[in-house]
């Protein structure tokens, strides 16, 4: 490479920025030229200018957010989540926020370089570790089934969603009732209609499924 790769690492964990600091200074083709552990850092860092690449934490120290990601992206600044994080709903969302990589905290030093290589070619990027938990969980939501699947969305009434919203908005029964002008035991009986056609158990059953279906904004 005639040019180093300008990058920034962000993560509230003093430790752990550093030692990424440190490996990715052993590339003589990489350069990191800005350093962070929060939410500030990042906008601040982006709006600087000069990164090329961001290595993010997604805890910093709270989960970042689909806005801040963007914002970084429209600096012209690609991004790689570096998280030990291996839920399937963190890594979908984050790359469809638009991250150019996401990579396990535990890969190693070859792969780290890789994986900036990769990523600086255009092409997105997951660790091994990555997308051997995600077939794993394809696998098994193939074999029992998703308990949050989008499509069951399709056996409820506009009225049972609507219940799911109050739910998950942290209404009570008695206050569901009052804002649809129905009498609780309506309410009792949506919600035990509702757990019967999505498969779930319980009130926080409905609202993990309204958050990842995108019934109620966060």
């Amino acid at each position: 490479m005639d040019k180093k790769i300008k990058i920034g690492v962000v993560d509230d964990h003093q430790l752990v920025r550093k030692g990424l600091v440190g490996i990715l200074s052993l590339n003589p083709n990489f350069e990191v030229i800005a350093e962070g552990n929060c939410e500030e850092d990042v906008y601040r860092i982006s709006e600087e200018g000069g990164i090329e690449l961001l290595f993010l934490d997604f805890y910093i120290p709270k989960p970042i957010t689909t806005d801040l990601i963007k914002s970084v992206l429209s600096k012209g600044i690609k991004v790689i989540i570096c998280s030990a994080n291996l839920e399937e709903e963190l890594i979908t969302g984050t790359l469809s926020a638009g991250v150019s990589g996401y990579i396990h905290k535990d890969i190693d030093q070859e792969e780290l370089f890789s994986a900036v290589e990769i990523v600086m070619d255009n092409e997105v990027y997951l660790s091994d570790l990555i997308t051997k938990n995600l077939s794993k969980q394809f696998i098994y939501n193939a074999k029992y089934g998703n308990k949050y699947d989008k499509g069951k969305l399709l056996n409820l009434t506009d009225r049972e969603i609507e219940v799911i919203k109050h739910f998950s908005s942290g209404l009570s029964y008695k206050e569901i009732a009052n804002v649809m002008n129905i009498s609780t035991r309506t309410v009792e009986s949506h919600k035990t209609n509702i757990m019967e056609k999505l498969e779930l158990q319980n009130t926080i059953d409905i609202v993990k499924y309204a958050i990842k279906n995108k019934l109620i904004e966060l």
